[in-house]
């Protein structure tokens, strides 16, 4: 995802068919005059009411196909995100649960010579 975005920035995009073959021409024209990286270059307000797709009403084709696609993708891409926090949240705790184990291991006179170095140092 973030590589998409990179490519974006830069005006590097394609139009994947899985997506965008139902999309017409002047609608994809639209979208590539508004992705010009140059402000000056780009469409204007003028430009994009004057566009083709605009004036003659964006087309009549049923876009729910591509709606229902994208609702999934955004659920894939949440799920994902949990999936993630919850392993995050299972390392964390298996990395303190190490550091505890430790903690209650070391000897006693091993902490005293610890506790004893640092206050030496202040």
């Amino acid at each position: 995802q973030s590589n998409l975005f990179k490519q974006i920035k830069k005006a590097k995009y394609k139009f994947d068919p899985e997506f965008w073959s139902d999309v017409s021409d002047d609608a994809k024209d639209l979208i590539k005059g508004l992705l010009v990286v140059d402000r000056t270059a780009r469409f204007t307000v003028d430009d994009v009411l004057e566009h083709p797709w605009i004036k003659h009403g964006g087309g009549e084709k049923d876009i729910t196909p591509a709606l229902d696609k994208l609702r999934g993708y955004q659920a894939r891409r949440r799920l994902k995100r949990g999936v993630h926090a919850v392993m995050a949240v299972n390392r964390l705790r298996g990395a303190l649960g190490a550091f505890s184990k430790i903690q209650e291991e070391t000897p006693a006179d091993v902490k005293e010579e610890d506790e004893e170095a640092a206050q030496a140092q202040e």
